[in-house]
């Protein structure tokens, strides 16, 4: 039986938090899982899209305080727009599958940020869009060998993390 739109969300939601939640700690992980459901997401996606447009607002609208959560919530309803919109698009089912396995890892990166950063709701400090963006400017030449030098760290480790995923992601694919 086709398991139910919500319950397959959160299904999906709590082996991304767990897989995130490996990254961040720089653990080993596999994202064999979430292929998996990539493909019921597009099957549920084709059979009820309204069902999953609103469980879409409903779970926007809820708040959370755990950057992951938030992080990974993001992720998953970044992949389900971007499934209905390939949907829309008439793509085929293993195109919309690569679709939302990209989609759900697309923000990976940010949980190597420092949290203040991702839920801040003001405007970015110099410092902050150096640390997010990982730019070089005037506030190099004032930093060096400081705290710029852990901001560098910082982006390697993410930029690092980022390749992993994107090879475990090509790995999976590669193998069905």
């Amino acid at each position: 039986s086709i398991k139910s739109a919500k319950n397959l969300y959160y299904e999906v939601e709590n082996s991304l938090l767990n897989i995130f939640n490996q990254i961040k700690d720089n653990r080993d992980f596999s994202i064999d899982p979430v292929f998996s459901y990539a493909q019921d997401i597009v099957s549920h996606i084709r059979s009820q899209p309204n069902t999953w447009m609103q469980l879409l607002y409903k779970v926007e609208n809820s708040s959370d305080s755990d950057t992951i959560k938030n992080i990974v919530k993001h992720s998953l309803n970044t992949s389900i727009i971007a499934a209905r919109i390939g949907i829309g698009l008439k793509l085929r089912d293993e195109r919309l599958e690569d679709l939302v396995m990209q989609t759900c890892f697309h923000d990976v990166g940010m949980l190597k940020l420092p949290s203040e950063i991702i839920i801040k709701m003001s405007k970015l400090t110099n410092e902050e869009i150096i640390i997010l963006f990982g730019l070089p400017g005037p506030l190099d030449s004032i930093y060096a060998g400081g705290p710029l030098q852990a901001v560098r760290v910082k982006n390697k480790e993410r930029l690092e993390a980022k390749r992993k995923i994107e090879e475990a992601i090509c790995r999976t694919i590669r193998s069905y």
